[in-house]
């Protein structure tokens, strides 16, 4: 289902995803395609607020930025001037042509960057210091968790590739 303004709505196929969309799914799973460019899927179960797409005449003008919660998400960016922005867990995840497969749960994420390049940023940083960012490239794993700092890997572990959703 879809929250649009107040309201909840029935998500069907060939629904528009809208800029302050909150698309929550308890099964399944759920392709965003998007006419400006670029494709998401999100596996259930998923949270996910479409914080802006800004798009004027059919064209992205901006990146598309999204928070995810909780949930599994898998974007294929192909925007290349305008890219995504992804809030996840306290990190922004930025691509502008990669594949990424994310995963967040309270007080954890995952990040997987299946091909292209994309960068990690920690939102919390604050006005006076810089953020700390880290391009990522294809093969390139990392996760955090509230009981375990930001670790990167050059590759996912078993555990997390046995755990993304098949049709992702």
């Amino acid at each position: 289902r879809v929250l649009r303004d107040t309201t909840w709505y029935k998500l069907v196929p060939g629904a528009r995803f809208r800029e302050g969309d909150i698309v929550a799914a308890w099964s399944g799973q759920i392709q965003v395609e998007l006419v400006a460019g670029g494709i998401f899927n999100v596996s259930a179960p998923v949270t996910l607020f479409a914080a802006a797409i800004p798009v004027t005449a059919d064209k992205l003008t901006g990146p598309v930025e999204m928070a995810l919660p909780e949930g599994w998400l898998k974007l294929a960016a192909s925007a290349p001037a305008t890219g995504f922005r992804v809030l996840l867990d306290g990190s922004f995840v930025t691509a502008a042509e990669a594949v990424v497969v994310m995963h967040a749960k309270p007080d954890a994420m995952e990040l997987f960057v299946e091909s292209g390049t994309a960068r990690l940023t920690d939102a919390g940083t604050s006005k006076t210091k810089p953020a700390a960012a880290t391009d990522m490239k294809a093969g390139d794993y990392v996760a955090q968790s509230s009981d375990r700092p930001l670790r990167y890997e050059p590759r996912p572990p078993a555990a997390f590739v046995t755990s993304v959703p098949r049709y992702m």
